[in-house]
Protein backbone atom coordinates (compact mmCIF):
# COMPACT_ATOMS: atom_id res chain seq x y z
CA UNK A 1 0.00 0.00 0.00
CA UNK A 2 1.38 3.45 -0.70
CA UNK A 3 1.25 6.38 1.46
CA UNK A 4 -0.89 9.38 0.29
CA UNK A 5 1.23 12.47 0.01
CA UNK A 6 -0.71 14.37 2.80
CA UNK A 7 0.26 11.27 4.82
CA UNK A 8 3.74 12.14 3.82
CA UNK A 9 3.51 15.29 5.00
CA UNK A 10 1.96 14.57 8.23
CA UNK A 11 4.96 11.80 9.12
CA UNK A 12 7.60 15.02 8.16
CA UNK A 13 5.24 17.08 10.16
CA UNK A 14 5.76 15.09 13.27
CA UNK A 15 9.11 13.72 12.87
CA UNK A 16 10.53 17.22 12.43
CA UNK A 17 8.00 18.66 15.31
CA UNK A 18 9.20 16.55 17.86
CA UNK A 19 13.40 16.97 17.05
CA UNK A 20 12.24 20.66 17.11
CA UNK A 21 11.07 20.68 20.75
CA UNK A 22 13.03 22.36 23.38
CA UNK A 23 15.93 19.20 25.12
CA UNK A 24 14.72 18.18 28.07
CA UNK A 25 15.52 15.17 30.18
CA UNK A 26 14.96 11.88 27.91
CA UNK A 27 12.02 9.84 29.75
CA UNK A 28 12.85 6.48 27.90
CA UNK A 29 10.93 3.71 27.61
CA UNK A 30 12.22 0.71 25.86
CA UNK A 31 11.60 -1.77 23.00
CA UNK A 32 9.18 -4.29 24.82
CA UNK A 33 7.15 -1.55 25.74
CA UNK A 34 6.92 0.68 22.92
CA UNK A 35 5.97 -2.96 21.01
CA UNK A 36 3.56 -4.00 23.68
CA UNK A 37 2.03 -0.16 22.96
CA UNK A 38 1.85 -0.26 19.19
CA UNK A 39 0.32 -3.95 19.07
CA UNK A 40 -2.49 -2.54 21.93
CA UNK A 41 -3.26 0.43 19.59
CA UNK A 42 -3.77 -2.17 16.62
CA UNK A 43 -6.31 -3.98 18.61
CA UNK A 44 -7.91 -1.34 20.28
CA UNK A 45 -7.86 1.77 17.73
CA UNK A 46 -7.32 0.30 14.47
CA UNK A 47 -9.47 -2.66 15.31
CA UNK A 48 -7.20 -5.66 14.17
CA UNK A 49 -6.71 -9.19 15.44
CA UNK A 50 -3.42 -8.85 16.30
CA UNK A 51 -3.48 -12.32 17.76
CA UNK A 52 -3.80 -13.76 14.29
CA UNK A 53 -0.28 -12.46 13.43
CA UNK A 54 3.12 -13.32 14.09
CA UNK A 55 5.02 -10.49 14.99
CA UNK A 56 8.62 -9.19 13.66
CA UNK A 57 10.88 -6.18 15.28
CA UNK A 58 12.38 -5.00 12.22
CA UNK A 59 13.87 -1.88 13.46
CA UNK A 60 13.86 -0.15 16.92
CA UNK A 61 16.01 3.10 17.79
CA UNK A 62 16.13 5.47 20.71
CA UNK A 63 19.87 7.60 19.17
CA UNK A 64 19.06 11.31 18.19
CA UNK A 65 19.07 11.73 14.42
CA UNK A 66 22.44 13.15 13.30
CA UNK A 67 22.54 16.43 12.89
CA UNK A 68 19.62 16.69 15.62
CA UNK A 69 21.65 15.75 18.32
CA UNK A 70 20.79 18.92 20.80
CA UNK A 71 17.54 19.06 19.88
CA UNK A 72 17.46 14.46 21.13
CA UNK A 73 14.63 14.31 23.63
CA UNK A 74 13.87 10.80 23.78
CA UNK A 75 12.13 9.83 20.92
CA UNK A 76 11.81 6.09 20.38
CA UNK A 77 11.01 4.67 16.51
CA UNK A 78 9.98 1.29 15.23
CA UNK A 79 8.61 -0.62 12.34
CA UNK A 80 7.11 -3.88 13.40
CA UNK A 81 5.69 -6.48 10.18
CA UNK A 82 2.61 -8.63 11.19
CA UNK A 83 1.76 -11.73 9.21
CA UNK A 84 -0.56 -14.44 8.89
CA UNK A 85 -1.75 -16.66 6.24
CA UNK A 86 -3.32 -14.29 4.30
CA UNK A 87 -2.05 -11.10 4.37
CA UNK A 88 0.94 -9.09 5.70
CA UNK A 89 1.37 -5.69 6.67
CA UNK A 90 4.00 -3.52 8.65
CA UNK A 91 3.81 -0.58 11.18
CA UNK A 92 6.00 2.57 11.56
CA UNK A 93 5.61 4.24 14.99
CA UNK A 94 6.95 6.91 16.70
CA UNK A 95 7.16 7.39 20.28
CA UNK A 96 7.81 10.06 22.69
CA UNK A 97 7.91 10.34 27.01
CA UNK A 98 5.38 7.49 27.64
CA UNK A 99 2.95 8.66 24.35
CA UNK A 100 2.34 7.17 20.77
CA UNK A 101 2.74 10.00 18.64
CA UNK A 102 1.85 8.31 15.34
CA UNK A 103 1.39 5.23 14.23
CA UNK A 104 0.92 4.33 10.41
CA UNK A 105 0.24 1.27 8.46
CA UNK A 106 1.22 0.00 4.92
CA UNK A 107 0.10 -3.05 3.90
CA UNK A 108 2.53 -5.64 1.91
CA UNK A 109 1.33 -8.95 0.80
CA UNK A 110 -2.52 -9.06 0.52
CA UNK A 111 -4.99 -6.13 0.63
CA UNK A 112 -7.38 -4.32 2.91
CA UNK A 113 -9.88 -6.84 2.87
CA UNK A 114 -7.62 -9.26 4.17
CA UNK A 115 -7.03 -8.13 7.42
CA UNK A 116 -7.93 -9.94 10.25
CA UNK A 117 -10.02 -7.85 12.55
CA UNK A 118 -12.01 -8.01 15.91
CA UNK A 119 -13.76 -4.55 15.99
CA UNK A 120 -13.24 -3.49 12.24
CA UNK A 121 -13.70 0.27 11.60
CA UNK A 122 -16.15 1.51 9.00
CA UNK A 123 -15.28 2.43 5.50
CA UNK A 124 -17.22 5.82 6.29
CA UNK A 125 -14.84 8.29 6.64
CA UNK A 126 -17.19 10.32 8.76
CA UNK A 127 -18.43 7.36 11.08
CA UNK A 128 -15.08 5.97 11.16
CA UNK A 129 -13.45 9.70 12.48
CA UNK A 130 -16.14 9.14 15.03
CA UNK A 131 -15.30 5.44 15.88
CA UNK A 132 -11.30 6.26 15.57
CA UNK A 133 -11.91 9.45 18.03
CA UNK A 134 -13.91 7.42 20.37
CA UNK A 135 -11.49 4.48 20.52
CA UNK A 136 -8.26 7.22 21.08
CA UNK A 137 -10.15 8.60 23.82
CA UNK A 138 -9.92 5.38 25.85
CA UNK A 139 -6.88 4.72 24.71
CA UNK A 140 -4.88 7.77 25.41
CA UNK A 141 -7.02 9.73 28.12
CA UNK A 142 -7.11 12.98 26.70
CA UNK A 143 -10.25 14.64 27.25
CA UNK A 144 -9.54 17.08 24.78
CA UNK A 145 -10.74 14.38 22.20
CA UNK A 146 -14.45 14.90 23.83
CA UNK A 147 -14.61 18.45 22.39
CA UNK A 148 -13.37 17.11 18.67
CA UNK A 149 -16.37 14.45 19.03
CA UNK A 150 -18.60 17.63 19.19
CA UNK A 151 -17.19 18.51 16.04
CA UNK A 152 -18.12 14.98 14.28
CA UNK A 153 -21.06 13.19 16.45
CA UNK A 154 -23.84 15.10 15.53
CA UNK A 155 -22.61 15.23 11.64
CA UNK A 156 -24.80 13.73 8.96
CA UNK A 157 -21.95 13.89 6.10
CA UNK A 158 -18.04 14.22 6.10
CA UNK A 159 -18.14 17.29 4.47
CA UNK A 160 -20.14 19.06 7.63
CA UNK A 161 -17.48 19.43 9.76
CA UNK A 162 -14.92 20.87 7.03
CA UNK A 163 -13.65 24.17 8.72
CA UNK A 164 -16.16 23.11 11.92
CA UNK A 165 -14.78 24.69 15.29
CA UNK A 166 -15.74 23.98 18.68
CA UNK A 167 -13.51 26.39 21.25
CA UNK A 168 -9.78 26.44 19.99
CA UNK A 169 -10.41 23.17 17.97
CA UNK A 170 -10.88 23.64 14.03
CA UNK A 171 -11.62 20.44 11.91
CA UNK A 172 -10.28 20.06 8.66
CA UNK A 173 -11.01 17.42 5.91
CA UNK A 174 -8.39 16.97 3.49
CA UNK A 175 -8.61 14.92 -0.05
CA UNK A 176 -6.72 13.08 -2.59
CA UNK A 177 -7.06 15.20 -5.65
CA UNK A 178 -4.96 13.23 -7.86
CA UNK A 179 -7.98 11.49 -9.51
CA UNK A 180 -10.94 15.02 -9.32
CA UNK A 181 -10.75 18.52 -9.16
CA UNK A 182 -10.20 20.40 -5.75
CA UNK A 183 -13.44 20.59 -4.18
CA UNK A 184 -14.91 17.65 -6.08
CA UNK A 185 -16.79 15.85 -3.55
CA UNK A 186 -16.23 12.63 -4.97
CA UNK A 187 -12.20 13.15 -4.01
CA UNK A 188 -11.54 10.60 -1.03
CA UNK A 189 -11.06 11.37 2.10
CA UNK A 190 -7.26 11.04 3.10
CA UNK A 191 -6.96 12.96 6.11
CA UNK A 192 -9.36 14.49 9.02
CA UNK A 193 -7.42 16.69 11.74
CA UNK A 194 -8.21 18.55 14.81
CA UNK A 195 -6.15 21.44 15.12
CA UNK A 196 -5.27 23.98 18.03
CA UNK A 197 -6.79 27.28 16.43
CA UNK A 198 -7.04 31.02 17.45
CA UNK A 199 -7.53 34.14 15.12
CA UNK A 200 -8.66 31.77 12.96
CA UNK A 201 -4.60 30.67 12.37
CA UNK A 202 -4.07 26.63 12.10
CA UNK A 203 -1.49 25.23 14.34
CA UNK A 204 0.55 21.85 14.41
CA UNK A 205 -0.76 21.31 17.74
CA UNK A 206 -3.30 18.31 16.41
CA UNK A 207 -4.84 14.92 16.35
CA UNK A 208 -5.19 14.05 12.96
CA UNK A 209 -6.95 10.76 11.49
CA UNK A 210 -5.76 8.93 8.36
CA UNK A 211 -6.97 7.01 5.62
CA UNK A 212 -6.39 5.59 1.96
CA UNK A 213 -8.60 6.41 -0.83
CA UNK A 214 -10.77 2.57 -0.30
CA UNK A 215 -11.66 3.97 3.03
CA UNK A 216 -9.18 1.98 4.60
CA UNK A 217 -7.84 3.41 8.26
CA UNK A 218 -4.19 3.83 7.40
CA UNK A 219 -3.18 5.43 10.82
CA UNK A 220 -3.31 8.27 13.21
CA UNK A 221 -0.85 11.51 14.71
CA UNK A 222 -1.03 12.87 18.18
CA UNK A 223 0.71 15.78 18.44
CA UNK A 224 -1.23 17.69 20.79
CA UNK A 225 0.42 17.76 23.76
CA UNK A 226 3.86 18.18 21.76
CA UNK A 227 2.91 22.10 22.02
CA UNK A 228 1.96 24.88 24.35
CA UNK A 229 0.50 27.94 23.74
CA UNK A 230 3.57 31.13 23.84
CA UNK A 231 1.42 33.86 22.84
CA UNK A 232 -1.84 35.03 20.70
CA UNK A 233 -0.69 38.98 20.57
CA UNK A 234 -1.25 39.60 16.99
CA UNK A 235 0.89 43.15 17.44
CA UNK A 236 1.51 43.35 13.54
CA UNK A 237 -2.10 43.81 11.37
CA UNK A 238 -2.21 41.98 7.75
CA UNK A 239 -1.55 45.12 6.08
CA UNK A 240 1.36 46.03 8.00
CA UNK A 241 2.83 42.91 6.86
CA UNK A 242 1.70 43.07 3.14
CA UNK A 243 3.65 46.60 3.41
CA UNK A 244 6.45 45.27 4.97
CA UNK A 245 6.67 42.31 2.36
CA UNK A 246 6.33 45.06 -0.66
CA UNK A 247 9.22 46.90 1.17
CA UNK A 248 11.52 44.41 1.48
CA UNK A 249 11.40 43.56 -2.48
CA UNK A 250 11.27 46.65 -3.83
CA UNK A 251 14.77 46.99 -1.35
CA UNK A 252 15.91 43.62 -2.70
CA UNK A 253 15.61 44.39 -6.34
CA UNK A 254 17.20 47.77 -6.37
CA UNK A 255 18.05 49.60 -8.61
CA UNK A 256 15.49 47.63 -10.51
CA UNK A 257 11.88 48.47 -10.46
CA UNK A 258 9.54 46.03 -9.53
CA UNK A 259 5.96 45.86 -10.82
CA UNK A 260 2.68 44.61 -8.55
CA UNK A 261 0.10 43.53 -10.76
CA UNK A 262 -3.52 43.56 -9.48
CA UNK A 263 -4.97 40.84 -11.35
CA UNK A 264 -3.30 38.22 -8.67
CA UNK A 265 -4.29 37.99 -5.35
CA UNK A 266 -2.38 38.69 -2.00
CA UNK A 267 -1.96 36.41 -0.02
CA UNK A 268 -1.89 37.10 3.57
CA UNK A 269 -3.05 34.28 6.47
CA UNK A 270 -2.15 34.31 10.19
CA UNK A 271 -0.21 31.06 10.94
CA UNK A 272 1.15 29.32 14.32
CA UNK A 273 4.50 27.66 14.95
CA UNK A 274 7.05 27.42 17.26
CA UNK A 275 10.53 29.16 17.42
CA UNK A 276 13.44 28.96 18.96
CA UNK A 277 13.34 24.91 19.36
CA UNK A 278 10.68 25.45 22.02
CA UNK A 279 7.72 23.59 22.77
CA UNK A 280 5.77 26.90 22.56
CA UNK A 281 3.61 28.51 19.55
CA UNK A 282 3.27 31.86 18.51
CA UNK A 283 1.30 33.68 15.64
CA UNK A 284 3.42 34.75 12.67
CA UNK A 285 1.78 36.23 9.22
CA UNK A 286 3.08 34.56 5.74
CA UNK A 287 2.40 36.58 2.54
CA UNK A 288 3.26 35.50 -0.82
CA UNK A 289 2.69 39.09 -2.76
CA UNK A 290 2.73 38.97 -6.41
CA UNK A 291 4.94 40.92 -8.44
CA UNK A 292 6.61 40.86 -11.95
CA UNK A 293 10.75 41.31 -11.79
CA UNK A 294 11.43 42.63 -15.43
CA UNK A 295 15.40 41.46 -15.72
CA UNK A 296 13.72 37.72 -14.99
CA UNK A 297 10.16 37.23 -15.61
CA UNK A 298 10.30 33.81 -13.91
CA UNK A 299 10.11 35.49 -10.48
CA UNK A 300 6.52 36.05 -9.91
CA UNK A 301 5.88 36.91 -6.07
CA UNK A 302 7.71 37.30 -3.06
CA UNK A 303 7.34 35.49 0.23
CA UNK A 304 7.60 37.54 3.58
CA UNK A 305 7.29 35.28 7.04
CA UNK A 306 6.97 37.86 9.91
CA UNK A 307 6.20 37.08 13.72
CA UNK A 308 2.78 38.77 14.46
CA UNK A 309 3.90 39.37 18.23
CA UNK A 310 6.83 41.00 17.89
CA UNK A 311 7.16 41.93 14.27
CA UNK A 312 10.42 40.13 13.95
CA UNK A 313 10.99 38.77 10.19
CA UNK A 314 11.23 35.26 10.17
CA UNK A 315 12.31 34.67 6.38
CA UNK A 316 11.71 36.73 3.18
CA UNK A 317 12.43 36.33 -0.33
CA UNK A 318 11.43 35.93 -3.79
CA UNK A 319 9.55 32.78 -5.09
CA UNK A 320 10.12 31.85 -8.67
CA UNK A 321 13.63 31.46 -10.83
CA UNK A 322 14.53 28.77 -13.42
CA UNK A 323 17.29 30.69 -15.30
CA UNK A 324 21.36 30.38 -15.28
CA UNK A 325 23.47 32.47 -13.46
CA UNK A 326 23.73 36.46 -14.49
CA UNK A 327 26.35 37.78 -16.30
CA UNK A 328 28.42 40.42 -14.36
CA UNK A 329 27.18 43.16 -16.30
CA UNK A 330 23.52 41.84 -15.74
CA UNK A 331 21.35 44.74 -13.67
CA UNK A 332 20.13 41.75 -11.37
CA UNK A 333 24.06 41.23 -10.16
CA UNK A 334 23.70 44.55 -8.25
CA UNK A 335 23.63 44.46 -4.31
CA UNK A 336 21.10 45.36 -2.01
CA UNK A 337 23.91 47.61 0.23
CA UNK A 338 27.44 46.85 0.80
CA UNK A 339 28.79 43.44 0.79
CA UNK A 340 24.87 42.00 0.14
CA UNK A 341 24.11 40.21 -2.88
CA UNK A 342 20.77 40.42 -4.04
CA UNK A 343 18.81 37.81 -3.90
CA UNK A 344 17.20 37.39 -6.91
CA UNK A 345 20.73 36.66 -7.99
CA UNK A 346 21.25 33.97 -5.63
CA UNK A 347 17.83 32.50 -6.32
CA UNK A 348 18.38 32.42 -10.09
CA UNK A 349 21.36 29.86 -9.87
CA UNK A 350 19.28 27.61 -9.09
CA UNK A 351 15.95 25.92 -11.43
CA UNK A 352 13.54 26.73 -9.13
CA UNK A 353 12.95 28.71 -5.68
CA UNK A 354 10.45 27.43 -3.46
CA UNK A 355 11.78 28.18 0.05
CA UNK A 356 9.03 28.23 2.61
CA UNK A 357 8.36 29.74 5.81
CA UNK A 358 9.99 29.98 9.00
CA UNK A 359 13.65 29.13 9.30
CA UNK A 360 13.28 25.88 11.81
CA UNK A 361 9.77 25.04 11.20
CA UNK A 362 9.69 24.66 6.89
CA UNK A 363 8.60 21.10 7.11
CA UNK A 364 6.33 21.67 9.63
CA UNK A 365 4.00 24.85 7.85
CA UNK A 366 4.06 24.07 4.57
CA UNK A 367 1.72 26.01 2.51
CA UNK A 368 -1.42 23.99 1.96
Amino acid sequence: MRLSKKIWVILATILVASLLLVQTSPVYADKETVQETVINALRDVAGIDVDKYTVNVDYYDSSPTPGYEEKYRGEEGIRLTFKSNKSQFHIIAEYLNNHLTYMYLYIDIGSSSDVYYVNKLSEDPLIATQQVLSRLKEFTGNSVIADMQKIVDPAKDIGAIADKTVGNIKCKVYRDTSIYYPGDERCPVNGVYFMYSYNGAESPKSIGVHFEADGFFAGFHDAWNLYSVGSKEVNVSQEQAIAIAREQAIKAAEPVTLEFPFDRPVVAELRIANRDNSILLYPYWFVELPLVYPVDLSFYAWQLSIWADTGEIASSHPVGGYGVMPEPSDPSNNATSQNTINPFLIAGIIATVAIVGLIATVAVLKKR
